[in-house]
C-alpha cells in the first residue's frame, strides 16, 4: 500500500466526487490542488476548500 492514510483519504474517488460534481471544479483544477496539497501538506491546513477554485 503506497501512500500515507491522509494521502488515500485525500486523493480518493469520493472527494473527488465532492470537488468535480458538488463544487464545480473542473478535473484539471482537482489535479492541481491535489498535486500541490501532496507536495505542501501543510499550505491549505486551516482554510475552507469550499473557498479554493
Amino acid at each position: 500500500m503506497s501512500g500515507s492514510v491522509s494521502e488515500n483519504a485525500q486523493l480518493s474517488p469520493q472527494l473527488y466526487l465532492i470537488f468535480v460534481r458538488e463544487r464545480g471544479w473542473s478535473p484539471d483544477t482537482w489535479e492541481e490542488w491535489a498535486r500541490t496539497t501532496l507536495r505542501h501538506p501543510g499550505l491549505y491546513a486551516g482554510t475552507s476548500l469550499i473557498k479554493i477554485r
